[in-house]
């Protein structure tokens, strides 16, 4: 099965077979018994796509199915399965993965194969991952081909197009001890960085919930998944705040990434 070629394991891609006519086909073949194992498998990816003809189709033989079959759904879209094959089906959620478990799981990698690593580089890598194993592996697979197996904090920013950590919290620093002269060395900076304003408008948005998050201690739970030097850093800032200030810069920036994405001049939006 790991392998991909045991003959009682059917892999069907449901969004280039999702006529009535291969769920046809499919359900003509369920009857067969299996040729080497105990059960014939069959796995349907984005099983939400097939169309609704194909479905009532499938529903028979999901009610009645051969005890020597068993079907797997896979979908990134659950609402769109209808609730009739919902009902006659188990339900597994995957949830994703903690920034915890897939920096450790990048740095594991990294030891492995030799590659020098700068611990906050993985993190800023994991963060962009969204919680993916699949899109942290791509990721990082990329990163390591343009950076000679040393991996530093620089050179994944550079890669990725993303902002320095240190200008958005020397940005909400700016903000928290009200220093004009400070905020407009930020935006200096940030103008001279070529980094795109709406990357920029959007990770200063998180950076206000993880603050206004600290702020009401949900980090001593294990709520707030950042390194533990950003906590600290994050702490500090937040003893400037009240929360009522976080709440409305935090209402100030999202309404200003609407504004950002409808601007001609997107720096001149931020």
């Amino acid at each position: 099965m790991t392998e991909g070629r045991h003959l009682d394991v059917i892999e069907i891609d449901g969004a280039s077979n999702n006529g009535v006519d291969h769920i046809r086909e499919l359900r003509d073949t369920v009857g067969y018994m299996p040729s080497s194992g105990k059960y014939k498998v069959y796995i349907i990816d984005e099983v939400h796509m097939l169309s609704t003809s194909a479905f009532n189709a499938l529903l028979k033989t999901l009610e009645e199915p051969p005890e020597h079959v068993i079907f797997i759904f896979a979908t990134t879209e659950v609402q769109k399965i209808p609730a009739t094959i919902l009902s006659r089906c188990q339900r597994f959620d995957f949830r994703n993965h903690t920034l915890t478990d897939l920096k450790d799981h990048l740095q594991n990698i990294c030891n492995q194969e030799g590659i020098e690593t700068e611990d906050s580089a993985l993190w800023v890598i994991a963060k962009q991952a969204k919680g993916s194993i699949r899109d942290s592996l791509t990721l990082l697979d990329q990163i390591i081909s343009f950076s000679n197996k040393k991996l530093s904090l620089d050179s994944v920013m550079g890669i990725l197009g993303l902002t320095d950590r240190q200008l958005l919290i020397s940005t909400l620093k700016a903000i928290a001890a009200k220093d004009k002269d400070l905020l407009f060395k930020a935006v200096v900076q940030f103008k001279s960085s070529g980094h795109d304003p709406l990357i920029f408008a959007e990770e200063f948005l998180e950076l206000l919930r993880n603050t206004l998050m600290i702020q009401m201690e949900c980090h001593k739970n294990g709520t707030v998944d950042i390194p533990e030097n950003e906590i600290e850093e994050l702490e500090q800032i937040s003893q400037d705040f009240k929360s009522e200030d976080i709440h409305l810069l935090f209402d100030v920036s999202l309404h200003s990434i609407q504004r950002i994405s409808y601007s001609r001049d997107p720096s001149l939006g931020l």
